[in-house]
């Protein structure tokens, strides 16, 4: 006959024995969860860490622009360029609009055709065609004329009468 105390000891084991394969089980489970965890979060960060990364590459100084080079320029300043340049805001290489720029350098009037690039870390280059006068055609408001007999600029005070 099995005493009292003998099945409560197998109680006991029987008990631990449970517990042991439970915590088993649970770390089985949490084995095969950690990778699937550690993947989402990793491509949760992927954005974030992107973002940061531009918006400090776009505020250091290190992608300032401190030159311009201009070709093509003779009836505008390269001074003007530098002013068109500054008026749109950015000072970092990395934030410029080359477009914006390519549509104020053609609102004055003189270029016909403007090209702007960037040159890392910290130059810009513009290549400009400039509409060259033919004419000065004078009727209600004087205006220079091109070649191909197209008014291009309402004449102002410095500019050439041909």
């Amino acid at each position: 006959m099995i005493s009292k105390r003998h099945k409560v000891n197998r109680r006991r084991n029987k008990t631990r024995w449970n517990g042991l394969a439970a915590l088993s089980n649970a770390f089985d489970t949490l084995k095969r969860a950690v990778p699937s965890v550690a993947l989402f979060v990793g491509m949760a960060a992927i954005p974030w860490l992107g973002v940061h990364t531009w918006n400090y590459l776009t505020h250091c100084a290190f992608f300032q622009v401190e030159s311009v080079h201009v070709e093509g320029n003779k009836q505008i300043t390269t001074e003007q360029i530098e002013d068109i340049i500054a008026s749109t805001g950015t000072t970092n290489v990395l934030r410029l609009s080359a477009a914006n720029i390519e549509s104020e350098l053609l609102r004055t009037g003189w270029i016909r055709h403007a090209e702007v690039s960037r040159v890392l870390p910290d130059t810009i280059n513009v290549h400009i065609v400039e509409f060259q006068p033919y004419a000065t055609l004078i009727t209600e408001t004087a205006g220079l004329v091109d070649e191909s007999g197209t008014v291009f600029r309402v004449l102002q005070p410095g500019d050439p009468v041909v």
